[in-house]
């Protein structure tokens, strides 16, 4: 809690600091061209001390967040005196520069915190990926578990949040350079709306450097009896909250092989074994009984079967293993008959990921028997090392070579009524079904009675009687927390100062074009946060390390020098924009048009600040 309150506070007075130094921009300039400062205040609200100084006070307010400065005669709506010591006395070009000053010193202290972070070192997410969406557009250009990602559009990729930020504003394709083993090469990759998120994406996710129970999983949620119980018997077995896993049922850490092992174990009876391991103790066993969700609705109803996707739809492009074709019939693996696709991935792993633990199969090489045209074939795989095990559960698609082809779930009524995988369903209670919308229509017809059901096998008819039974799933298993890859950017200070040019160049085009991608509507306005996202966001990356804290500090600073040089009323752009007005023209605009101009442009602000706060409270309270 004490440490909590440390980083609350530290986040609050970097933020402050951050304003400050805007404010103290206006003060130096204001004072350096002969305007008279009436007040220079560090903090807002309530005044907890003041002192005077010549012709200014300075104050402390309550509030550590930003501060202001009060110049003579900075009121455009209100008549000055004329003396020469006010603000509309002063030449354009002085004014300029006193309205500038404050973005100059937020880009100034950017350009100082960025190289001081990376001379000390600073911890990044590695830019390595973990997995890749199933025919999203990473996997069509071939990008594999392990790649790392090196630049955008030559940009250089430091961390993995690079990605995201960089493809979301990119507003079309990028050229990525990726570094495979020791191979570098350069493709093309086009994003595509996120419809969660609301952004263009290539459809990747981080390595993990470990997989563990997250305290989420241990809580007891009383509204939600299945994660009550998954979170008891968690408990029971000893399971504490971050104790790492190492195997889920025999299997290292693959997101391909422990996806699908978790569909498994969601429809099955047998128990979910996991190897645990506490900080640098021994490695232990831990078994978790099935534990049946209650069903959440008594009509929907399943007779224990799923599509037997066996047949070869799509082969990723730069696919490397010879031989498999499209439309080929997947039967056996290494002469082990698939008795369920659920158990494919694990077949094909041989239980070993040599990318986690440095093991090896067996063999390295692994030998498929496919159907095709109607004979079988052999096809070698993987002939070059046991690594591309991994890249094959990547690069194949597969689905359904005919309608209402099944595997059978050991656990469901169709297996213990007799029926196996492979048959073909025919019909239901003497009517024929043709897809799995018929199929599902005849279960939900029966409610719960005896269903006649007709199969073919091979070109035998087969009929069994058995009874729908109320949807439910295997709960036992909880969502794992995967502990990004991490590592420490650490430059010369001459590197550090290039690579802080560098950074602050690039953020500040990013803020640009995510300007530009809301306004267009590539990106949704959403996703745009204020003061509470900005807090959270710095507590967390202190967390991280001071260094981490300190460069998004620094990106903060950016993003507030250049939303304060928008031409809109009340902010720095708008005074700039007046001052631009007033040199074209000759003299300064009529006090009723500035007085319009600025409470348009107030309006706007706190519109605007009214709707990050509002999409802030919504992340918060998890409304988006």
């Amino acid at each position: 809690m004490l440490n909590d309150i440390f980083f609350y506070f530290l986040t609050a007075f970097g933020i402050g600091f951050i304003i400050f130094v805007h404010e103290l921009g206006h003060f130096m300039a204001a004072r350096a061209v002969g305007v008279r400062v009436e007040a220079f205040s560090i903090g807002f609200g309530p005044k907890l001390f003041s002192f005077h100084r010549g012709d200014t006070e300075y104050r402390c307010g309550l509030v550590p967040l930003g501060g202001y400065v009060k110049m003579a005669g900075e009121d455009p709506t209100r008549p000055t005196t004329g003396k020469p010591d006010e603000f509309g006395s002063k030449t354009v070009a002085q004014r300029v520069l006193v309205i500038s000053a404050g973005v100059i010193m937020n880009m100034i202290f950017a350009l100082i915190a960025i190289p001081l972070a990376f001379t000390i070192g600073v911890p990044f997410e590695s830019p390595e990926i973990g997995g890749t969406q199933r025919l999203g557009p990473a996997w069509k250009a071939g990008l594999r578990t392990g790649d790392r990602v090196v630049s955008i559009d030559d940009k250089p990729v430091l961390t993995f949040e690079d990605i995201p930020l960089d493809l979301a504003v990119a507003g079309g394709p990028v050229e990525v350079e990726i570094k495979r083993g020791e191979r570098v090469f350069r493709t093309v990759i086009a994003p595509e709306p996120d419809p969660v998120r609301g952004v263009p994406a290539i459809g990747i996710a981080p390595i993990a450097s470990s997989v563990s129970i997250p305290a989420a999983a241990l809580k007891t949620n009383e509204d939600d009896a299945s994660s009550a119980a998954r979170a008891a018997a968690l408990l029971a077995a000893g399971i504490e909250a971050g104790d790492q896993v190492l195997r889920l049922n025999g299997l290292p850490y693959s997101r391909a092989w422990w996806e699908a092992e978790a569909q498994r174990i969601r429809t099955n009876d047998a128990p979910a074994e996991l190897i645990v391991r506490r900080g640098v103790g021994p490695e232990r066993t831990v078994r978790l009984a099935p534990l049946w969700s209650p069903p959440a609705d008594a009509s929907d109803r399943q007779i224990g079967v799923q599509a037997r996707a066996n047949r070869v739809a799509v082969l990723r492009p730069g696919y490397a293993s010879s031989g498999l074709l499209v439309g080929d019939v997947l039967l056996r693996v290494d002469n082990t008959a698939i008795a369920h696709m659920d158990d494919f991935a694990a077949l094909v792993g041989g239980g070993i990921d040599p990318r986690r633990d440095g093991a090896t199969p067996g063999s390295a090489k692994a030998t498929l028997t496919v159907l095709r045209a109607g004979s079988e074939h052999a096809v070698e795989l993987l002939t070059a090392d046991a690594a591309q095990r991994c890249d094959f559960l990547e690069d194949v698609v597969l689905d359904a070579p005919s309608a209402l082809l099944v595997d059978v779930n050991p656990s469901g009524a169709a297996a213990a009524a007799g029926m196996q995988s492979g048959d073909r369903i025919h019909s239901m209670n003497g009517r024929a079904v043709a897809d799995w919308d018929a199929l599902k229509a005849a279960i939900r017809e029966s409610a719960g009675n005896a269903l006649r059901v007709e199969v073919l096998r091979g070109d035998t008819t087969v009929a069994f009687s058995l009874e729908a039974q109320p949807r439910r799933t295997n709960v036992a298993l909880p969502v794992f927390a995967e502990t990004p890859k991490s590592e420490t950017v650490r430059l010369s200070a001459g590197a550090a100062i290039a690579a802080g040019i560098a950074h602050t160049g690039r953020v500040a085009s990013r803020v640009l074009q995510t300007l530009r991608s809301v306004f267009t509507g590539t990106v949704s306005s959403k996703h745009l946060g204020g003061i509470i996202t900005i807090f959270r966001a710095s507590v967390t990356y202190s967390q991280i390390a001071f260094t981490r804290g300190l460069l998004f500090l620094a990106l903060v600073s950016i993003n507030l020098a250049i939303l304060n040089i928008l031409p809109i009323p009340v902010l720095d752009g708008g005074w700039l924009m007046f001052l631009m007005i007033e040199k074209i023209r000759g003299s300064p605009l009529p006090e009723r048009a500035m007085a319009w101009f600025q409470w348009g442009g107030l309006a706007a602000v706190l519109s605007l600040m009214l709707y990050v706060t509002w999409n802030d409270i919504a992340r918060l309270v998890g409304w988006m």
